[in-house]
């Protein structure tokens, strides 16, 4: 394990690349919708229709944010909600054929935005970023469920 010092300079490191990665992709945006806009409606068009508490835990986010940034989207016709038929207190979060067109607008737009995040890092150093990052969240789940 490495020493607590290593690991506030590896958590503050992590947390700059994020919001620098953010700004970039933000300013590069099309469609004006927001990173957290955009990563509901990729989600949603990998996987489908979503409870709102099982796309909030996907995306590691609060019912709450869902909600708000679903009005958003729900406005511009991007996804729309519907209720349980057997149980109305159940939300379900949907993408839209509009949705699915932005995502893949978005999509195509973005390629040259991540390959400049990534495109001097050799294969070897993406595929132990990927490892490590999976590992990362599996220590994260684990601890939460203590």
């Amino acid at each position: 394990m490495p020493e607590t010092q290593d690991n506030f300079v590896l958590s503050d490191l992590f947390r700059n690349v994020l919001k620098s990665m953010t700004k970039e992709w933000n300013k590069r945006m099309v469609g004006n919708l927001s990173f957290s806009q955009f990563r509901m409606l990729f989600k949603l068009s990998s996987r489908g229709k979503q409870k709102v508490s099982e796309l909030a835990e996907s995306l590691c986010i609060t019912s709450g944010a869902i909600t708000g940034a679903a009005d958003k989207l729900i406005a511009r016709g991007f996804v729309e909600r519907t209720r349980d038929e057997d149980d109305r207190r159940v939300v379900y979060i949907a993408i839209t054929p509009q949705g699915e067109e932005i995502v893949q607008q978005i999509h195509e737009g973005q390629r040259e935005t991540i390959a400049m995040f990534f495109d001097e890092l050799p294969k070897e150093d993406i595929d132990h970023l990927i490892r490590i990052f999976n590992q990362t969240l599996k220590n994260i789940e684990r601890h939460q469920k203590e």
